[in-house]
């Protein structure tokens, strides 16, 4: 049986810069839906179409981490 060769085994890892980039974008996108739901009305009959406008889900959350880091996130989580 032959050894499959790693495709990712060889790859230089993500600079620091990306990661700074990643981060900061979605940290911003993040901002801007929190800014949106806190300028919804308190009562959702006051303006209905205020909260069809706004998605259910921020969409900073559809950011993918690579998975080594959702890894050395998930163990800081469970550390701490």
């Amino acid at each position: 049986m032959a050894k499959e060769k790693d495709e990712n085994a060889d790859r230089d890892p993500e600079p620091k810069g990306k990661i700074h980039e990643r981060w900061q974008e979605k940290a911003e996108i993040s901002s801007r839906y929190r800014e949106a739901e806190r300028e919804l009305p308190d009562d959702p009959r006051d303006d209905p179409w205020a909260y069809t406008a706004l998605l259910t889900r921020n969409p900073a959350k559809n950011i993918t981490p690579p998975l080594w880091e959702a890894i050395k996130s998930e163990a800081y989580r469970v550390y701490n």
